[in-house]
């Protein structure tokens, strides 16, 4: 009798289990934006796309890795249009995954030294030191193109920048950027603010 009740239970132990894994939701794996598609990666309490950018306009980075997407300015990145949930990233979203890597609050705001940054970026291209990728977020080095230099790509292979909505004040329209360093003199990931005519990698997020 025992093992007749034993084996009851069992069963049903086994077969709520299956329901509960059953409804849960799958995993995102990829999004679909403006006719592209863009592998995508959870990250705390976000899904983040884990490719740049690459749709109409931009700056082509050229470098044959569709990873590294186009460069865009700020009024180029505003104009997207998202699937229902999808968002450019505030700088609050990036505080949340540096906090997610183990970055730390200091007076001057959120930063990441390179045991957080290398948790971030990609396991090549970078000029000095690949990263892990840990988290799978797959920082490029793509770096910026700046309208007041003559170099078309600054600080490519050295630096991964990321717009963000967010003002950097009510009186300054520029925005704050997901900015990691990696060259000589710094390994580091800082939210920092740049001028909206600078051409930066473009990210997407939502909440879980």
């Amino acid at each position: 009798m025992k093992k007749i009740l034993l084996l009851a239970f069992t069963a049903t132990v086994m077969l709520g289990a299956c329901k509960k894994e059953n409804d849960e939701p799958k995993e995102e794996a990829n999004v679909t934006i403006n006719g592209q598609s863009y592998t995508t990666v959870k990250i705390g309490t976000q899904t983040w796309t884990a490719v740049n950018y690459n749709g109409t306009g931009g700056e082509d980075h050229s470098s044959g890795d569709v990873s590294y997407g186009k460069l865009y300015t700020w009024e180029e990145a505003k104009g997207i249009q998202l699937p229902s949930g999808w968002r450019l990233p505030s700088k609050e979203d990036y505080e949340e995954l540096l906090k997610v890597a183990g970055g730390e609050k200091t007076e001057f705001g959120y930063w990441g030294n390179w045991d957080v940054s290398k948790k971030l970026i990609s396991t090549k291209g970078w000029s000095v030191e690949q990263g892990t990728n840990t988290l799978g977020f797959n920082a490029v080095p793509a770096g910026l193109v700046m309208k007041d230099t003559e170099q078309k790509f600054e600080n490519k292979g050295e630096s991964a920048v990321f717009w963000s909505t967010t003002k950097v004040s009510a009186t300054n329209e520029n925005r704050f950027v997901f900015y990691v360093y990696v060259d000589n003199s710094y390994k580091e990931t800082t939210i920092e603010s740049d001028y909206r005519y600078y051409k930066a990698s473009i990210r997407f997020v939502k909440d879980n």
